[in-house]
């Protein structure tokens, strides 16, 4: 990976030599910033009602619910 970021760096001319230590420097961007110009969004919102008849008042029993735990609303 080293080998390869010195190619690029030498390919572009980002190489040079330190003036305090004398070591050969290259330099490599390490951030990027990327723009996507498409954008896909999907909403969806949705309501549902149903209606049931329950005559011998079972269904909140077998379900695990009762209905002194459960809010039934009337609309």
């Amino acid at each position: 990976m080293i080998k390869n970021s010195k190619e690029w760096a030498t390919s572009r001319d980002l190489v040079r030599r330190n003036e305090v230590h004398g070591a050969e420097e290259w330099r490599i961007p390490t951030a990027s910033l990327y723009e996507f110009n498409e954008s896909k969004k999907h909403e969806h919102t949705s309501a549902a009602t149903f209606e049931i008849e329950d005559p011998e008042g079972t269904i909140l029993d077998s379900s695990g619910f009762s209905a002194e735990n459960t809010i039934l609303y009337r609309g």
